[in-house]
């Protein structure tokens, strides 16, 4: 309790009050006890106790003492030096607030009476308090839950910064990337319209222009994968699939990017393992986007494993490699959209960073789990699936 509060309850009592500190230092007085001794409350706020009564300090200290130690009301009686010199001969009922309660330090309230006090009055007062410290703690709660809302709204914020952040960041990759193979297929159509070439330069730049009009197209396709998955339209041609060709076709098709880096491809597929209920052509998605993209991010000469297993009830599809690893802080969002450990490396492999993001959506919408572990950056990464069988 503050002065402040001890003058809101008990100016408008008729007993003298006043509130002191455990050593006696008098912090507040209400009107009553001014009247009673003739003094203003400026003169007597910041007094000791022991400069306005006649009793010995000691017999002052030990009576302070047990309102200090006590749960009850403590009951004295103390001599005053009025303003005109007389001695005002009061009983004391004293009382320490809340002096078990961490919240509160340890005050003295002081109600004085010429004659017998009046038990029940001070029960009356001690209900006031209790209300006033109820009042008091509902008002550090609602504090306490408006900084919590201020913390949470400021996180929201941040989040939402964020966000806009890494979608401008994903809109410029987008437009790199489509830019790109678009600005390679338009130059060496130029040049065929343009210059006399041999069959091997005719030859040379048709590849050129379908290598990279796939590389468009397969963009374009995860744009639309991403575009079907959030809006719920993704629809999946659900039949019993062996994985083990499945695996294998992918194996195919990432095979020559993989030798082109010299990167080993082992394969350890289980032929034993159970089929699974889901599409073949998105199993095979994912798949494909496991191995490629293990094998864009290992360096040359390096090595990308996969292998298919049964595992109890579900089967598991692991691919590792021996590439660029994931660092701990990025870990858990590798599987986001709009989400890029870093951009500039990005820009330097290729692709808008999707195909993780569809790999767990994939994955799920087939009842499975997708996890990935790494050691660290440069230090290889592992992704395994695991779907019901």
């Amino acid at each position: 309790m503050s002065p402040e509060q001890f003058l809101e309850f008990a100016k408008v009592l008729p007993e003298p009050m006043l509130l002191i500190a455990r050593k006696g230092q008098i912090l507040a007085v209400n009107p009553s006890f001014s009247n009673l001794l003739g003094l203003s409350p400026q003169i007597v706020q910041g007094k000791m106790l022991f400069d306005l009564v006649t009793n010995s300090p000691d017999r002052v200290k030990q009576y302070l003492r047990n309102c200090s130690s006590s749960r009850e009301m403590v009951l004295g009686s103390l001599a005053w030096s009025t303003k005109n010199g007389e001695t005002c001969v009061c009983r004391c009922e004293g009382a320490a607030i809340c002096p078990s309660s961490p919240e509160f330090p340890t005050l003295i309230l002081l109600r004085l009476k010429k004659r017998e006090s009046a038990s029940t009055r001070f029960t009356l007062l001690n209900k006031k308090i209790d209300e006033l410290a109820k009042e008091i703690r509902l008002r550090q709660r609602a504090e306490e839950e408006r900084a919590k809302l201020l913390v949470q709204e400021q996180k929201a914020r941040a989040e939402a910064e964020n966000m806009n952040r890494l979608k401008d960041e994903f809109l410029s990759t987008i437009s790199h990337e489509l830019r790109t193979p678009l600005n390679a297929i338009l130059g060496w159509s130029g040049i065929l319209q343009s210059k006399n070439l041999d069959e091997a330069e005719i030859r040379r730049a048709l590849e050129i222009i379908e290598r990279n009009a796939k590389s468009q197209a397969h963009l374009i396709e995860d744009l639309l994968d991403v575009s079907q998955i959030v809006t719920g339209r993704m629809r999946l041609h659900v039949r019993a699939i062996e994985l083990l060709p499945v695996i294998e076709a992918a194996i195919d098709t990432l095979k020559p990017a993989a030798d082109a880096k010299n990167i080993r491809l082992q394969a350890v597929l289980d032929p034993a393992a159970s089929p699974v209920l889901g599409d073949s052509e998105r199993l095979q998605q994912i798949v494909w986007n496991l191995l490629s993209n293990a094998v864009k991010f290992t360096p040359k000469h390096g090595c990308v494993q996969i292998a298919l297993q049964q595992i109890n009830s579900h089967v598991e599809i692991v691919v590792a490699d021996t590439g660029q690893g994931i660092s701990a802080e990025f870990l858990p969002y590798v599987f986001e959209r709009f989400r890029q450990a870093n951009t500039s490396m990005t820009r330097s492999f290729g692709g808008l960073g999707l195909g993780l993001a569809i790999v767990r959506q994939l994955v799920e919408l087939h009842g499975g789990t997708v996890q990935a572990e790494s050691p660290g950056e440069g230090q290889g990464a592992t992704f395994t699936v695991k779907l019901p069988s």
